[in-house]
């Protein structure tokens, strides 16, 4: 049997197809040893085929000879040329540095083949030209470094024919150095651009692209390049600025505040006029500012309660700034005081105000140098715009002033008026009487017209404009009947109430006699009462006492045109209760 190596002794053993004595049996074969018998060497050791076949590559990756890395290939590190225009004719040097990795002969391009090499340095420098590329055949490895010089070539006329085109390969480092040039000419890039590189002692250096390309200069007349603009100066240093305000202040009454709307002219005396700082006054809200060149504008709070402005315009020495300020302050509803603030300065002495606030009906103001009431078109024109108020009051003044204000007291004015009035009240002779009336009210508001029946009488119907209703029932015999109102706040509307009720008076004599009657009261004024009275056709009425007229004859047909019939009437009364003493005797009496 022939004896595996030792190496693979282990695995045989761990896949099971040899025994650990048959192992260890081979192994002493193949040292030269005799084996020696073992209680192990019937033993068997099992691994699962995963563990069997990591081994395996283990034992044969050590085997495997790894592949050297390739070496790369040689570069050129640096291109620098030199152009000479000193002579009349344009000759051209170039340096290279280059280095080799391969240890063997290599070749690495060095610039684009176009100009003829005169000589190299070193002499024994191997050049090529292969694809339109002058090349470096590099023998060993290493870095190097070959000087080339190419043949002199004329330099072109006035034409602005190029004196120098190169194509250069991609380096790391790349310049052109152009010595000689003729005094009053320029050189122009192949794009038309004038060069622009460092000029020292008469040399100019140019920069070449790290990634190659072509290069191409030609000459022109310097006189014809544009001439380059000097930088402006650099502005002078800001400096800050004193100011002076004159502000127009609109102020008006909002819920629980004053607003305040400000036109400032503000006027730099001296500086930059490009910074200012206002003041406006304590626990100032809702700041707004707009103006024109105004780039920033910050309000801050200060330590002693105010709130400071900061304000920054873009252009500088604008001595005249205009700009519009709004914020509100706080004010208690009928306030016995007006505390007007406006934008302010540390130095109060440079600020003036107009002040300008909307009267409101029923409320006087009095203060020193107080004027109104002034009339809306006699302020300035952005006023008119903001509010439309007719009246105004003004007050000058630096940056405050404090104005008494009272609310004057109002009269109070009718809720309503009964414009027509008319009753009708029937008399029976067992003393019953009915009583109809229908009453209109003009009212501009909701109302609950109040009406007291006389003593001791009951209410059959009542309706409003046609509708049945049920009063509100008051002490002593009153009731309330519900009006409502339909309207605008504008408009006076018209309510007609209908209503009947009965009462019982003495039994009428049989002969003659006399019977006191009366109508309901009410508060509401009343243009005029028409009130008949009827009794029975037996009895005629002889005479009505004082306190009421007889009215003028019904001209309708109407009833008050016969003897038991009488038409009465009061006019312009209120709160009063309309009353008649109505004397009557039997009918035929007379006769």
């Amino acid at each position: 049997m022939k004896c595996p190596p030792a190496f693979a002794l282990p695995l045989l053993v761990a896949s099971g197809l040899m025994s650990f004595g048959e192992a260890t049996g081979l192994g002493q074969e193949a040292g030269g040893q005799a084996a020696s018998p073992s209680p192990l060497d019937k033993a068997e050791v099992r691994i699962p085929y995963s563990e069997l076949k990591k081994l395996w590559d283990e034992a044969h990756a050590a085997k495997t000879p790894v592949p050297p890395e390739p070496l790369p290939e040689g570069l050129l590190l640096a291109a620098l040329f030199r152009a000479d225009l000193s002579s009349g004719k344009v000759g051209v040097e170039a340096e290279f540095k280059v280095e080799s990795f391969a240890g063997k002969w290599e070749r690495i391009p060095l610039m684009g083949a176009g100009l003829t090499v005169a000589s190299v340095d070193p002499p024994d420098t191997r050049l090529t030209v292969v694809e339109d590329n002058l090349l470096f055949v590099a023998p060993q490895t290493g870095p190097a470094t070959i000087k080339v010089k190419f043949a002199e070539t004329p330099l072109p006329g006035a034409g602005g024919a190029p004196f120098l085109r190169l194509i250069t390969l991609p380096s790391a480092v790349g310049s052109l150095e152009l010595r000689g040039l003729p005094e009053g000419r320029a050189v122009l890039m192949g794009d038309g651009s004038a060069a622009s590189g460092q000029v020292q002692e008469g040399v100019m250096k140019l920069s070449l692209p790290a990634r190659g390309g072509p290069v191409t200069l030609s000459l022109t007349d310097a006189a014809l390049l544009p001439k380059e603009e000097a930088p402006p100066p650099p502005p002078p240093p800001l400096t800050p600025s004193e100011w002076a305000l004159q502000n127009e202040v609109l102020v008006y009454e909002g819920e629980g505040e004053l607003c305040y709307r400000a036109l400032i002219n503000a006027s730099a005396l001296n500086g930059s006029a490009v910074e200012a700082v206002l003041l406006l006054p304590p626990n100032a809200r809702s700041v707004k500012v707009t103006g024109d060149d105004l780039v920033d504008s910050r309000p801050a709070r200060t330590a002693n309660g105010l709130t400071e402005l900061r304000l920054k315009w873009k252009t500088r020495d604008i001595m005249e700034r205009q700009l519009t300020v709004s914020y509100a302050l706080q004010q208690m509803p009928m306030a016995a005081e007006w505390a007007l603030r406006a934008p302010s300065l540390e130095k109060e002495d440079q600020v003036k105000s107009l002040f300008m606030f909307v009267l409101s009906p029923g409320v006087e103001f009095a203060g020193v140098g107080l004027q109104g009431p002034i009339p809306a078109h006699k302020l300035p024109r952005w006023v008119i715009a903001e509010t439309k108020a007719p009246e105004f009051g003004t007050v000058t003044a630096a940056s405050a002033v404090t104005l008494q204000s009272r609310v004057l007291p109002r009269l109070e004015t009718a809720v309503g008026v009964i414009t027509r009035s008319d009753y009708v009240t029937k008399l029976v002779g067992d003393g019953a009487v009915l009583t109809t009336g229908t009453v209109e009210i003009e009212h501009d508001e909701a109302l609950r017209w109040s009406v007291a029946l006389p003593e001791k009488s009951n209410l059959l119907k009542c309706s409003v404009d046609g509708a049945p209703v049920k009063p509100i029932v008051r002490e002593n015999g009153v009731v309330e009947v519900p009006l409502p109102y339909t309207g605008t706040s504008s408009k006076t509307v018209k309510s007609q109430v209908a209503f009947s009720y009965t009462e019982t008076k003495e039994k009428l004599h049989a002969v003659e006699g006399q019977t006191s009657l009366e109508l309901p009261l009410t508060p509401l004024f009343i243009q005029e009462v028409l009130w008949s009275v009827e009794i029975p056709d037996t009895y005629q009425i002889s005479g009505v006492g004082e306190g009421i007229e007889h009215a003028a004859p019904a001209t309708d047909g109407g009833s008050g045109n016969n003897a038991h019939t009488v038409r009465l009437v009061r006019k312009l009364c209120r709160n009063e209760r309309p009353q008649a003493q109505l004397f009557y005797q039997k009918s035929g009496l007379l006769q």
